[in-house]
């Protein structure tokens, strides 16, 4: 396999976010690990350390067979999964994530406007992306290593057996875990009482 290569152009624009963005607090970057079952190091966008890459997990809080894995693994996300049977790895329990599709026939669901099938790492990156907002929602003076610090902070450890997490808590496979949306916006919400707190009393 080779190396996809980060152009200088998007790597300068990656540090420009993190630099500048929000006025200083930094842009939160996401991407997915991509569906090759293969090291992200190979891939030069998911594996450059100012992006957190997302790995897919499944409906059964496993890997999802495709997702790729490695050290640069941030965090993991549900989408979808299939089975196979040469590796014991049981059929998905649902077919997806369920969200809004492209209008019509361009779609998905040429039926409909909406989706239940949206998978892959694609639909894993956006879910953390979303979570990223969230967690600035509840406290929007967090810089990007802060909401990165929470999301490592506030992820399941799912599947202890399989997940190999080392003595920092890392999985190649999961990252620092399942993302877990309500403990990471209380966590955000915690730290911008405290932060409140300790200014009332710089303020006295």
């Amino acid at each position: 396999t080779t190396l996809i290569d980060l152009p200088d152009s998007t790597r300068l624009a990656m540090d420009y976010a993190v630099s500048n963005g929000r006025n200083g607090k930094g842009c939160i970057i996401t991407f997915a690990a991509g569906n090759g079952n293969e090291d992200c190091s190979y891939d030069g966008y998911a594996s450059y350390d100012k992006v957190m890459a997302v790995a897919a997990c499944n409906d059964r809080g496993k890997r999802s067979i495709y997702s790729d894995y490695g050290k640069n693994v941030w965090c993991s996300f549900p989408s979808s999964d299939f089975g196979y049977p040469p590796f014991g790895h049981p059929d998905a329990l649902t077919t997806g994530i369920y969200t809004t599709d492209r209008m019509g026939k361009a779609g998905y669901n040429p039926e409909g406007d909406y989706t239940d099938e949206f998978g892959g790492t694609s639909s894993s990156c956006p879910g953390v992306a979303g979570t990223a907002a969230l967690i600035l929602s509840a406290n929007q003076d967090l810089t990007w290593e802060q909401v990165r610090k929470i999301i490592k902070e506030t992820s399941d450890k799912i599947d202890p057996a399989g997940g190999d997490y080392d003595s920092k808590g890392h999985s190649i496979y999961y990252g620092y875990g399942r993302i877990n949306a309500e403990k990471a916006v209380k966590k955000a919400l915690e730290l911008k009482t405290k932060y409140l707190k300790t200014a009332r009393l710089h303020n006295r």
